[in-house]
């Protein structure tokens, strides 16, 4: 978890907006119903693999590697929360660059092959990326920004946003 999605952590515990929680199997057994899980499983193996896998053989049991990484790695999600009823999917980011091509992934509806019907069908309502932006090298400021948050997905819940921007 690099430095923006720490903060963000932080942001979402101090306006106490609540994860969602996911189990492990039924995400992979989500993934492999689609072409895009499937193909995003592919490439994620070798990784979780070397991460989590047996040092001697390289295999691992999905059951044991943690949701968030497979929500991170399978489904680009950095954090899936509940905000006033709404299934939310963040994929937080602090390179400006990526964005469109973020969004794309997000959006892309392609019969059976996009990460929205990935999204969809593990119940969620609605998806953002996130540009977080902490100026120079000091502290994230939360407390300030936990209002800004909540506009944001508001905007979010109501359609109109699927990139917003933080600077914490």
């Amino acid at each position: 978890m690099n430095s923006s999605e720490l903060a963000f952590k932080h942001l979402l515990k101090s306006a106490k907006i609540p994860s969602l929680n996911f189990n492990s199997k039924t995400l992979i057994q989500t993934a492999k119903q689609f072409k895009m899980g499937r193909q995003r499983i592919a490439t994620a193996t070798p990784y979780i693999a070397a991460e989590f896998g047996d040092r001697a053989t390289g295999q691992f049991n999905w059951d044991n590697i943690p949701a968030s990484i497979i929500l991170d790695l399978i489904f680009a999600t950095d954090f899936a929360i509940n905000f006033r009823g709404w299934h939310i999917a963040i994929d937080v980011t602090s390179n400006p660059n990526t964005l469109d091509d973020k969004q794309a992934k997000l959006n892309n509806v392609e019969a059976n092959s996009g990460l929205k019907h990935l999204l969809d069908a593990i119940g969620i309502d609605h998806s953002v990326v996130c540009l977080v932006k902490i100026p120079g090298s000091r502290k994230p400021k939360i407390q300030p920004n936990i209002q800004t948050l909540t506009q944001l997905l508001r905007q979010v819940i109501k359609g109109s946003l699927q990139v917003g921007e933080l600077a914490l």
